[in-house]
């Protein structure tokens, strides 16, 4: 198990992403759309980047080994068992793991555009210091 310092550590790395595997896919629906992108570290180890694109919303999280939470950014309805209480309704969030409440941690965040998949993207990966190499999938989304 990773602890907080470690995850913070790579979090804040670069990293970087080959532009052409930044691929959204239809699975079954055609108003749904998942990513999964392979992320390299500076030490060549792999990890991913995980995404859902809703009609209503979308998520994006950078995890270690398949399933370590680094980082994750939604807007999704929860409660944020933190010392405050928070209940994040539809309003945008991250999420970091800490050593008392794992990846239930959340802080609410203005830096991640709500009504532009594509420019949300971009900034979750300015943020968690990850470079795209190359060009990238022409636009699937007409929500701009």
């Amino acid at each position: 198990m990773l602890s907080e310092i470690e995850r913070d550590e790579i979090y804040g790395e670069p990293k970087e992403i080959d532009g052409d595997t930044i691929i959204w896919e239809s699975r079954g629906n055609k108003d749904r759309f998942y990513l999964k992108v392979p992320v390299r570290r500076a030490n060549g180890e792999e990890m991913h980047l995980r995404a859902y694109y809703g009609a209503r919303r979308y998520s994006f999280a950078l995890l270690y080994r398949g399933t370590i939470l680094i980082r994750r950014w939604d807007f999704e309805r929860h409660e944020n068992p933190g010392p405050d209480g928070s209940i994040f309704n539809g309003v945008p969030h991250k999420h970091k793991w800490t050593e008392e409440y794992g990846d239930e941690w959340a802080y609410t965040v203005d830096d991640v555009p709500v009504n532009d998949v594509e420019l949300a993207l971009k900034a979750f990966l300015t943020e968690c210091n990850i470079s795209v190499i190359g060009p990238t999938q022409q636009s699937l989304f007409s929500i701009s």
